[in-house]
């Protein structure tokens, strides 16, 4: 009798990340910003916090906690292109 050989199964795929934020702000809404620098593996890092706890009037409470990290020229690199975003926007898509 043959014996039916299966081969063995593909490691799983790497866990990935996706997440959406949307951050409302203005009429006195304003999350807090801070930074904080230390080393990680030897290199300096700097993480760029922004956290938000909002509860409108009669409304759901919107809170969290957004962390960009990295060397510092790279963060500082994407906070001025977010500034060169906000010179330049681009019109909404219907």
């Amino acid at each position: 009798m043959r014996r039916n050989r299966t081969a063995p199964a593909p490691p799983p795929e790497p866990p990935g990340s996706h997440a959406t934020l949307h951050l409302l702000i203005g009429a006195g809404r304003m999350p807090t910003v801070g930074a904080s620098a230390g080393l990680v593996a030897g290199s300096e890092s700097v993480w760029l916090h922004i956290d938000f706890d909002d509860m409108p009037k009669g409304r759901a409470r919107h809170a969290g906690h957004f962390t960009v990290s990295g060397p510092p020229a790279d963060v500082r690199a994407l906070v001025e292109l977010l500034g060169r975003a906000l010179d330049e926007p681009e019109a909404m898509q219907p």
